[in-house]
């Protein structure tokens, strides 16, 4: 089952032709893969259909943190072949029941790490997916209107910016959004060395 709906889309454009199906399905699936991107998540159970456990391999040189395609639960942890014990998923952002982007190994390791499990969101946040719906919406009206921006200066003279993400949509993605340093991150978690 898809993540986004575009029966949501077309109600929130107020679109009820069927003409642009295709065009509109286009849009909202270049929103969610922009949205992946801006937050570096895993949208969407990484198996794919069934969402059968996946297994993640990274090699990694002295590192407790490893990135992981946003864990939803994990059965086996393995350095080199060896089964790792006391590992524990983190990073959660926001903090909640969201799925982890790391793996916290018990010890700083050197090796090649394969993690066993499900991974991805297998429904979106009500305010991720209104981003997306969002963001999505604004690509379609875009067509219509040279400038996505427009402000009125008090002098009375019309500013444009061109095609920039709402505001709302840049906070929401930014909530999401996982760091790239897996240091920064373990101090967050409270486990830095």
């Amino acid at each position: 089952m898809p993540l986004l709906d575009l029966s949501q889309l077309k109600a929130r454009l107020d679109v009820t032709r069927t003409d642009n199906d295709t065009l509109l399905q286009a849009i909202l699936d270049a929103a969610q893969d922009t949205a992946a991107a801006e937050t570096r998540r895993q949208l969407g159970p990484l198996g794919g259909v069934g969402d059968p456990p996946v297994a993640v391999t990274r090699t990694i040189t002295a590192q407790r943190a490893v990135r992981v395609p946003d864990a939803r639960s994990l059965t086996t942890v393995t350095v080199d072949g060896a089964a790792v014990t006391g590992w524990q998923l983190a990073g959660r952002r926001p903090a909640g029941t969201q799925p982890a982007p790391y793996l916290i190994l018990p010890a700083p390791t050197t090796g090649t790490v394969v993690a066993t499990g499900l991974y991805g969101f297998t429904a979106l946040p009500a305010a991720l997916a209104d981003a997306i719906y969002t963001h999505a919406a604004r690509h379609y009206r875009e067509r219509d209107a040279l400038y996505g921006d427009t402000v009125t200066l008090d002098d009375g003279s019309d500013v444009h910016f061109y095609r920039q993400f709402p505001v709302r949509v840049r906070a929401v993605y930014d909530l999401y959004r996982i760091a790239p340093d897996p240091i920064r991150t373990l101090q967050l978690a409270g486990l830095a060395p």
